[in-house]
């Protein structure tokens, strides 16, 4: 049985960091444990501890797709998809104090979700993946639309940012008077999620 207690989780999960390495299984689960244990009384710590829960999973399966690995088992499918859906949850609710754009890193857990939906070995799980589908498609219209805020308009391809590869906009001219904005956020396309959330300085 898994222990409630979180410093005790804390406890299992640096052991298990330091014995067995990031990379292993077990590590994963203490982060998913954590993330469900402090829900409640730290928010801010759980979306971190969440975050980093799904940088495991996307790891795995950019891991696996490259290589050739085995991807994480369908059946663990509604676990992720429920720490993925609270982490965009919280991400909504909260209030930047920095005034950075959060859609790169909305977006970016839209597109985890997108991605492993479509794997083989997770597509399996038609009936859990319903409910989820529907927010990722509710929510993936923001990618379509300019990223400047306060215009509408839709983005155009041939507008997109370099860098990132997602924030797009409707014309070159929203895209310069953004560009102050969107540097403060913006990052490599498989950037850890845990270290976007340090520019955003989240009030929760």
């Amino acid at each position: 049985e898994m222990p409630a207690d979180p410093e005790v989780l804390q406890q299992l999960s640096d052991e298990a960091e330091e014995s067995l390495g990031g990379r292993h299984w077990i590590y994963a689960i203490s982060l998913f444990a954590m993330h469900g244990a402090f829900r409640q009384a730290e928010p801010s710590m759980s979306l971190a501890l969440g975050l980093a829960f799904l940088d495991w999973i996307r790891d795995r399966v950019v891991v696996g797709r490259i290589c050739g690995g085995r991807f994480p088992p369908g059946y663990i499918l509604k676990s992720v998809y429920d720490v993925c859906t609270w982490c965009l949850g919280m991400l909504a609710e909260a209030k930047s104090s920095s005034g950075a754009d959060m859609r790169l890193l909305t977006g970016r857990l839209m597109q985890l979700a997108v991605d492993l939906s479509n794997e083989a070995t997770w597509a399996a799980e038609p009936s859990r993946l319903a409910e989820y589908k529907k927010v990722v498609e509710q929510n993936s219209a923001r990618r379509l639309t300019c990223f400047r805020p306060g215009c509408e308009e839709a983005a155009a391809s041939e507008c997109r940012c370099g860098t990132c590869g997602f924030a797009g906009y409707c014309c070159e001219d929203c895209q310069a008077q953004d560009r102050t904005s969107h540097e403060v956020v913006c990052c490599e396309p498989l950037t850890p999620f845990i270290d976007m959330l340090d520019p955003l300085n989240l009030k929760m």
